[in-house]
């Protein structure tokens, strides 16, 4: 074989390379990336929270009597506690308005406990409730996740940010197998949100 030869197959092959690694690209995108119409959908569900909130972003105490506090038991997907803030709550698979009165709820991702993220989403009530107190957290502070399955996992805390409403960047699924838990709330800013990132303690 000639040397022009060996050129052609070594420039064949780095194109192939070129071409696979553009396809694994295309896929990782599709895969931990929005599509248009689940966007709109995620951003629906964000300013659930928003029609409940007062004009400094904070939410409006339900009272206690209603029949707004009741929840069937098979919508319920577990429990999470967080010792440091005196959050224990269960978590409501489905997240609406009203729900939302109720528990926290999972916004998207996985359910409880599995490998992925799960997003969960719980109003910042001015009497301590729900998630109103999920910025006096900081990094390993311990949040403990109970499946249906009465499996209870431990989670630290990795990052507080605030974001902005109609940004779901902190969904994504792209989580190399962990197990994440996303947890999202008001602030007492017009349309900002404060997260905090978790993942299972190994």
């Amino acid at each position: 074989m000639g040397k022009f030869e060996k050129c052609a197959i070594y420039i064949v092959l780095i194109l192939i390379v070129l071409i696979c690694l553009k396809i694994i690209n295309v896929f990782q995108k599709s895969t931990t990336d929005y599509d248009e119409e689940t966007y709109a959908k995620v951003y629906e569900q964000y300013n659930a929270i928003e029609e409940e909130n007062d004009e400094y972003g904070v939410s409006r105490i339900p009272d206690e009597n209603s029949e707004e506090k009741q929840v069937d038991d098979d919508l319920v997907l577990g429990t999470i506690e967080i010792p440091k803030i005196g959050v224990s709550y269960p978590v409501i698979s489905t997240t609406t308005a009203e729900y939302l009165k109720i528990a926290p709820t999972k916004l998207d991702g996985v359910d409880l406990n599995e490998k992925g993220n799960c997003s969960i989403i719980g109003h910042n009530y001015e009497n301590d409730k729900f998630f109103s107190k999920l910025g006096d957290l900081s990094k390993d502070d311990v949040v403990y996740i109970k499946a249906k399955d009465g499996m209870k996992r431990v989670y630290g805390v990795t990052e507080t940010k605030e974001i902005s409403a109609n940004d779901v960047s902190c969904l994504k699924q792209n989580t190399d197998e962990k197990r994440q838990v996303t947890l999202i709330t008001c602030t007492n800013v017009k349309n900002k949100r404060l997260v905090v990132k978790c993942e299972e303690f190994v």
